[in-house]
């Protein structure tokens, strides 16, 4: 049907993955034993298996989309239905290139598990076996699209080199359960180019030089590892807040940011969590944007289409327009090319650096070593697509509390 109407140009197909294709999709650039990690009990927040659907009394295939995705940004990877792979079933891998599985056979490859299964069977590495022809209430598929040259992309080609990035990314977790991505060292142009719409004055591109590495929260801080930490809730008899323990903390001025971090880092010194040189802190004003673009220089992580918001952030017209104005909980829309969720919308996330105006290039910046005004970046629940929530956009403010402002935290890393 595409070749006809030529929305498919000559040469591609659609068709399923094989094997190969399917487990590194789902990796998503991980070695853990799902693509979030190795922690089971996160299991139901990212799939469908026995524990939360028979188990829960509802035992069938769910509507695709509501877990959690990927760090790729695929959802249903582990879980909901087993999906069908082009191969023959072979008992033994085989290594190589562009592998297609054995000539022939009995039985076809299905990968996942779905609502049925027990953990374990939902894990990246575990291969199934199905008839060819049986059908199943557990057994489904997704497609591939074979590209007709080599390199071509739907996407602009820096968010392409930012998804290969993306796969030599690591994940870990701390203490209170709150995950880190391993971002790499590396240059970036910082700011908007002149023909960006609604680039801002204070937005003129400069070089920048991130020469270590660093740890970044996932997504930004919760209410409930706030409170963990704190033992306060400034949220609380608020007006615009959605109270839950997997919300954006707001209500955070930046004062409590920092002493989230340093408490953070205290807690896990006396338990040997952090090693020597290792601290919590608030991402710097350079760290934040580079994290944000992971590799690209469109407008937003994931292109240059604005309709396309929706799939990545809370913002006006999917929150304050259809009163939901509030911070929402973290982690429901697609994350960036390096596994980052909310970077676009939700909360306003306070950095380090004071305001300034002009921005300067340079390798590892800190921002001014004084001012009146805080940088916070990333547009919120109730901003409009631009100016606020491009991954140029720079705001800054009093050091105060509002529903619109939150925080995640950068962990330093003592080994490179």
């Amino acid at each position: 049907t595409d070749h006809k109407n030529g929305k498919l140009p000559a040469g591609e197909s659609y068709r399923l993955p094989t094997d190969a294709e399917w487990e590194y999709a789902c990796r998503a650039g991980t070695q853990t034993t799902w693509s979030f990690g190795d922690d089971e009990s996160k299991l139901g927040e990212y799939g469908w298996f026995k524990g939360n659907a028979p188990d829960a009394g509802e035992q069938y295939a769910h509507k695709v989309g509501l877990k959690k995705p990927n760090p790729a940004g695929l959802f249903d990877m582990h879980g909901n239905v087993w999906e069908c792979c082009s191969d023959w079933y072979d008992g033994t891998l085989s290594g190589g290139a562009d592998l297609v599985g054995p000539g022939g056979g009995s039985s076809r490859v299905i990968r996942g598990g779905s609502w049925m299964d027990a953990p374990g069977i939902c894990r990246s590495a575990f291969r199934g076996n199905h008839g060819p022809s049986a059908r199943s209430s557990n057994v489904g598929f997704r497609v591939a699209r074979s590209q007709s040259e080599p390199g071509a992309q739907s996407e602009p080609a820096p968010q392409m080199a930012a998804a290969k990035k993306a796969r030599l990314l690591k994940f870990k977790s701390n203490s209170i359960g709150m995950e880190l991505v391993s971002i790499p060292a590396g240059k970036f142009l910082m700011g908007s180019p002149a023909v960006e719409k609604d680039r801002q004055a204070d937005e003129e591109q400069v070089a920048v030089t991130l020469t270590k590495p660093f740890w970044l929260g996932k997504t930004e801080v919760t209410q409930a590892q706030f409170k963990k930490v704190m033992a306060t809730e400034p949220w609380l008899n608020q007006g615009d807040v959605q109270i839950g323990e997997d919300n954006a903390a707001s209500y955070v001025d930046w004062n409590d940011a920092t002493a989230f971090c340093q408490r953070l880092t205290g807690l896990e010194r006396k338990t040997g969590e952090l090693q020597a040189g290792e601290s919590y802190r608030l991402p710097t004003e350079a760290q934040w944007e580079y994290a944000c673009r992971a590799g690209t220089q469109t407008t937003w992580s994931f292109g240059n289409d604005e309709s396309q918001l929706d799939n990545y952030g809370w913002f006006k017209g999917n929150a304050q327009d259809v009163g939901q104005g509030f911070a929402h909980k973290v982690g429901m829309k697609t994350p960036n090319p390096w596994g980052l969720y909310d970077m676009h919308g939700n909360v306003w996330e306070w950095c380090s650096d004071w305001y300034d105006g002009t921005l300067s290039g340079g390798a590892d910046l800190v921002g001014p070593g004084g001012g009146s005004i805080r940088v916070f970046r990333g547009g919120c629940w109730w901003d409009f697509p631009t100016p606020c929530c491009r991954a140029a956009d720079r705001n800054c403010g009093p050091e105060g509390r509002a529903s619109i402002l939150g925080f995640r935290v950068v962990r330093s890393q003592s080994a490179q």
